[in-house]
């Protein structure tokens, strides 16, 4: 238990912040020196506080929200174009038996409905209108050409 608490002890003291101070001083040469140490021979100016924000990044404060476009790389655009080619087969089928649908009923043709359970049910003809409208605003949403 006696060890234990001595281990506690080491990682705390450890872990505690270092604060040294840095101390800046001219010699009689004229040259500038920096320690953390006081000169014996020279009066130092202890430049600690002036140096605790050195070297913060602060850059992000100045950055607005307004990002330019970049080009697409040629990767990007077969990528982009493959998943265009892959969405287009994908609904193919779909867009090909609403269309076909959508001419019938604006044609005046037979238009089987069914309900949800795979039903075939009638319609009035005015929610023939309807459907149609709706099967129109469908085609156009899915992107079928």
């Amino acid at each position: 238990m006696k060890r234990l608490a001595c281990i506690f002890l080491t990682c705390l003291l450890l872990s505690q912040v270092v604060h040294a101070e840095v101390y800046k001083w001219v010699d009689e040469t004229g040259k500038t020196h920096f320690g953390d140490k006081l000169p014996e021979t020279a009066v130092a100016e202890d430049i600690s506080k002036s140096l605790e924000k050195t070297n913060l990044d602060t850059s992000a404060k100045n950055i607005t929200a307004s990002f330019s476009k970049t080009e697409k790389t040629q990767d990007e655009l077969d990528y982009e174009n493959q998943k265009e080619s892959e969405r287009q087969t994908a609904i193919a089928i779909p867009c090909k038996r609403l269309k076909k649908d959508i001419d019938a009923i604006a044609a005046g043709r037979r238009v089987a409905f069914y309900d949800e359970n795979g039903k075939e049910y009638n319609v009035s003809e005015s929610d023939r209108g309807k459907k149609l409208n709706e099967w129109k605003a469908a085609y156009t949403k899915m992107g079928c050409q």
